[in-house]
């Protein structure tokens, strides 16, 4: 029962607590009460003929059981060949993979092509935008909040286990004839609440801040707020829950769920359910208390069906209450005159002929629930599809129906094949009792029995015969799979025992409902379209308006209507998608035309039936907006730098270093450092720096540095002699600073050179003999 911590009691449409919003609250609820009670003795009259002839029927197929009242002669077979239940999970099999495909949902949500926002398009008018960019804005704006609403609708499903509870709604599909769901039914988001720690129950924000926890909550609160008002986090999510065709009680003049003006949903429920009542302020408490006070052991009593059930389970009857209580929960149009007559006073007159939805609980005698429900104004909250439709019924035709005559043939050839094989086992005997000595021995029959005859005059026959039956399971086996070959053709389903394959059959799971749909069999197909028609496309459509209703995400708020399709939308998108490959390459091989399409738009369409738009590796509109900005900026800036370099030459690639130097060398200024040093570097790459060049670049550096100081001590000079202030030369108080003179530099060398030779002559002179010279 219970589900992401919730119980099925709170998963309810709790959008008003009471009766209705400013009606009050009703002190009696007598009148509905008996309301309720009548409706359902009514429509559960009307349906008792379905119950017997086929629920309970097709229940015990499924299980290889007769049926109670079948009687079978003494010594007989009662074998039971179960061809049912083999042919319904077939059904479910070829059908789960289609309506759960993996990877993928088995619906489509596109904008609607006349969408309009008519704040944007005015907006759009007052700047004078052409009417066809304002009609592609708004089909592009649109396109962004379906992407977002198959989000959020996927995030819903996944949140309500649907994958998971569609098993059980097929099951009861291909079993009963019938499938039923309920819901969207708005309950508690868990992600919206702060966590508590198991141990303590103090939020994991106290442990981790060191706050008190009323501090911890206040902020921790905020900070959800926060969270949801941006449509971050959603505070309630949808529930769904299956509703068993045998605790459904439509309304008995309707032949579907659209033209039902009510019905019943039965529910047993234990002791603890009751009080978990108490805790949900949808309920009104004190006729909880009530029922509890009033049945303390419980208020039932079974259906039909349930008497049927506990026989084919060989569990006793429970006619007694034994802690278990009956909830019926009722669903349909109430007035304001009705709601006046249970008690809710406040009610003006002139609004006694205004209609709503409301749903009523009714407990033994005591009403404990009446809300009102603006989700489900529209329609019931129940979809009843069935597998294949009966005419002026609201009940459908499932394969164990299908085969009812197949499935009683089958067992009645086998139930033939027993008692022939048990016939054909041994021999018959044949015994003249009045040739017997003792005639009461006849029935012990066993092997070496002597049998005491006496002698009459005349009689030539033996007393007792011997003889083997004629088999017949030849014929009795060619009956049997003509019946079996013709269940396969009332259901449409493969052999119950190995399936078949070839062209139109698939039993097998596989990639994607696309591949599913187009490989499976043909009968399959319109039960597919049934539950699409019935369940997918109503179901989704009040998902949308669940999401509106109930979410505070801004990028799916406006007016705007969607398109909802089942694995018919896929496969139109499959196809979108193979038109729109055929025309990239088309374009690719005349680029030319390329400037026909619009690009952008191409290319969006592409991702959102593509199935990219869920994925991270999407950009989103604003962020591809922010990347697409920062590159033109990024360009224009490259631009004014390179504009800023057209003076400097241009060097190819394919330049030698050396040669690209001296062309730096050329375009230099002269007279610069930066030249000298270009022209030193040059001399440098090219081996032309020997000893004498390095003097020579040492010596102009020099003198250059010289000139400078003289050129400083004249413009001393003269600003000295415009302030009437002597001046003196620093450099000529300090002679070691002044640079040698080129004079004096080669006269420096040549004595060098002088004193060198000499030194060598010395060197080489022998000594004299004996020391002299």
């Amino acid at each position: 029962m219970a589900e992401h911590g919730l119980t099925m009691l709170a998963s309810e449409d709790a959008e008003l607590p009471q009766i209705v919003e400013g009606y009050g609250t009703a002190s009696s609820g007598s009148n509905l009460v008996g309301m309720v009670m009548r409706d359902f003795q009514v429509d559960s009259a009307a349906r008792l003929f379905q119950e017997q002839q086929v629920f309970i029927r097709a229940l015990f197929n499924s299980r290889a059981y007769y049926l109670p009242d079948l009687n079978f002669p003494t010594n007989t077979s009662k074998a039971f060949v179960n061809a049912t239940r083999p042919k319904i999970q077939t059904a479910v099999a070829l059908l789960m993979p289609i309506l759960c495909p993996p990877g993928d949902e088995a619906w489509t949500i596109d904008p609607d092509p006349d969408t309009v926002d008519p704040a944007h398009a005015l907006l759009l008018l007052e700047q004078k935008v052409p009417i066809d960019q304002i009609r592609d804005a708004m089909f592009q704006a649109a396109g962004a909040k379906a992407d977002r609403l198959n989000q959020k609708i996927s995030k819903g499903m996944h949140f309500a286990r649907f994958s998971d509870k569609t098993v059980r709604f097929l099951f009861d599909l291909c079993l009963f004839g019938s499938g039923i769901m309920m819901g969207p039914m708005p309950v508690p988001n868990p992600e919206a609440f702060p966590p508590n720690t198991p141990d303590t129950g103090a939020s994991l924000w106290d442990v981790l801040a060191g706050f008190e926890k009323t501090t911890a909550k206040k902020k921790m609160k905020k900070g959800y707020e926060k969270l949801i008002d941006a449509g971050l986090l959603d505070e309630v999510m949808p529930n769904m829950s299956v509703v068993s065709p045998l605790d459904f009680y439509p309304d008995s003049a309707a032949y579907s769920i659209e033209q039902a003006r009510r019905c019943t949903y039965r529910m047993v429920l234990g002791k603890g359910q009751i009080m978990e009542m108490l805790e949900d302020p949808t309920f009104r408490k004190e006729d909880v208390k009530k029922v509890l006070d009033s049945y303390p052991n419980g208020v039932y009593s079974p259906t039909y069906w349930e008497t049927a059930v506990n026989s084919l389970n060989k569990q006793p009857n429970q006619i007694v209450p034994n802690g278990r209580y009956v909830c019926y929960q009722w669903w349909g149009w109430l007035t304001g005159e009705d709601l006046h007559k249970a008690g809710a006073e406040s009610i003006p007159v002139e609004r006694f002929h205004e209609r709503c939805m409301a749903q009523v609980w009714v407990i033994g005698n005591h009403l404990v629930k009446v809300a009102v429900s603006h989700l489900h104004e529209n329609r019931l909250p129940f979809y009843v599809c069935p597998y294949s439709y009966a005419p002026n019924t609201i009940w459908g035709i499932g394969p164990a129906e299908m085969m009812f005559d197949s499935q009683d043939a089958i067992n009645a050839c086998e139930r033939s094949i027993m008692d022939n094989m048990g016939l054909c086992s041994g021999p018959q005997v044949v015994v003249d009792c009045s040739q017997l000595a003792d005639p009461s021995s006849i029935l012990e029959i066993k092997p070496r029995r002597i049998w005491a005859v006496r002698g009459i005059a005349g009689v030539t026959t033996r007393p007792v015969e011997f003889f083997v039956p004629d088999c017949q399971l030849g014929q009795i086996l060619t009956v049997q799979q003509n019946e079996e070959r013709l269940a396969q053709e009332q259901t449409g389903l493969p052999n119950f025992l190995q399936g078949m394959n070839g062209p139109g059959t698939h039993n097998r799971t596989s990639e994607g409902a696309n591949l599913q749909f187009n490989n499976s069999i043909s009968s399959l197909k319109t039960v597919v379209y049934n539950i699409e028609n019935n369940v997918i496309v109503p179901m989704i459509n009040n998902m949308v308006r669940f999401y509106q209703i109930y979410s505070h995400d801004p990028q799916i708020q406006g007016n705007f209507r969607v398109n909802v399709h089942g694995v018919r939308g896929l496969l139109a998108r499959e196809s979108l998608i193979s038109s729109v490959n055929d025309l990239l390459m088309a374009v690719g091989n005349m680029p030319s035309e390329a400037g026909r399409l619009k690009m952008g738009n191409v290319f969006k369409t592409y991702l959102r039936y593509g199935g990219f738009t869920n994925d991270d590796f999407v950009y989103s509109d604003s962020e591809y907006a922010e990347i697409e900005k920062a590159k033109q900026q990024q360009e224009k800036e490259n631009q004014a730098f390179q504009g800023g370099m057209q003076s400097a030459p241009k060097l190819r690639a394919e330049t030698p270093p050396r040669d690209a130097l001296l062309d730096l060398v050329k375009s230099a200024p002269e007279g610069t450092a930066g030249a000298e040093a270009l022209l030193q570097e040059a001399v440098e790459i090219w081996g032309f720096a020997s000893p004498e060049v390095k003097q020579a670049f040492a010596a102009d550096n020099k003198l250059t540095q010289f000139r400078q100081l003289n050129e400083a001590h004249g413009l001393g000079g003269e600003v000295a002699d415009r302030n009437h202030a002597p001046v003196g030369n620093p450099l000529a108080d300090h002679p070691h600073l002044l640079p040698p003179t080129p004079t004096d530099r080669m006269q420096n060398d040549l004595q060098k050179h002088l004193a060198a030779q000499k030194n060598q002559q010395q060197a080489n002179t022998p000594a004299a003999p004996g020391g002299g010279k």
